[in-house]
This record gives C-alpha cells, structure tokens and sequence, in this order.
C-alpha cells in the first residue's frame, strides 16, 4: 500500500496526515491550521473574519454535494443538481473576488483547492465530463487556473490516477 507503519496502525492509514514533533493530524483543516501556526511565512489566517465567514458559509454544503455526487454509481439528477447548487453558488462568490477570502491566498483557499481538484478529475474520469467547470462555471475555472498554477499545489498534487482510485473504492 506504500503507507508507513505508523500511519496504518494508529491513524487507520487516513489520509491526508502530517506528523510533526511525534504528534499526528488526519484531518486537512486541522491541518491547515497547524501548518499556519508554527509556519507562518506566509501569513494564510484570513485578515477579515466578516469574508472568512462568508467564505466558509458559501463552502458549507460544497464537499458533501462533491462527495455525493462523485459516489453515486447511478448518476442521478438529484445528485447533480444539488452540486450544481453548490457550484452555481460558489461561481458567485468568485465573481467578486480573486481568492475565497478576497485578494490573498488564505487557509479557505488551501482547502477548498484540492477538493475542486477532485472534483474535476472526477468529472473526467467518472462522470463523462458533466459538468463542465470551465463553460459553466467561468469564475470557478479561472480561480481554479490561478490556484491550480501554484508552486505550492504542483509540488503537492496527487495524480489524476490515485484520485480516480479513491473514489473508485468509495463508489463500492
């Protein structure tokens, strides 16, 4: 499985992890967090908490509709259409802005990247491309571009098959 001991027996082979100063993390906002608080070079706390709010609402229900919608074996409209609520929502949210939170990259950002990172490998590789992000979605896809491009995602990213195998295993 290329997981280390530690990992399978203590933490249930959960992923993502991070082990630092022999304490372990499973999930990615904790994560997050904890990478901003004893890393803090950049900055990626959100400077106004009236956005990061407004962020993590328009977020709220996104994974869940991502998560749902890229199980269900039997392509459901319900299923599409509640992500399409979600996606037509966040698209908005964009519009307005560069980034979730406003001009600068911040721990929203970090999070919600790579779940739309999934979510587009996803729709390639399990949902014949429906929907498409980029014609119906412009201001997720240009926001997904930026971020995408990032030195900081490129050196991170798992690839497109490791992401098709996990959810693969979840649609069973």
């Amino acid at each position: 499985d290329g997981k280390p001991e530690w990992l399978l027996e203590h933490y249930e082979g959960k992923m993502p992890a991070l082990r630092h100063r022999k304490e372990c993390y499973v999930e990615s906002g904790v994560i997050a967090n904890y990478l901003d608080y004893f890393f803090q070079d950049p900055p990626l706390k959100p400077k106004s908490s009236k956005e990061e709010q407004e962020a993590e609402q328009v977020l709220e229900g996104f994974f869940p509709a991502v998560a749902k919608f890229l199980k269900d074996i039997q392509d459901t409209d319900e299923t599409l259409h509640a992500l399409q609520l979600e996606l037509q929502e966040l698209d908005n949210h964009l519009a307005e802005r560069t980034f979730m939170c406003g001009d600068d990259f911040t721990l929203v950002d970090c999070r919600l990247v790579p779940q739309l990172y999934h979510l587009q490998v996803g729709i390639d590789g399990l949902k014949q491309g429906i929907p498409n992000l980029a014609m119906d979605y412009p201001n997720i896809h240009k926001y997904m571009q930026q971020t995408m491009d990032r030195p900081s995602f490129k050196a991170t990213v798992y690839p497109a098959e490791t992401v098709l195998w996990g959810w693969g295993n979840a649609r069973q």
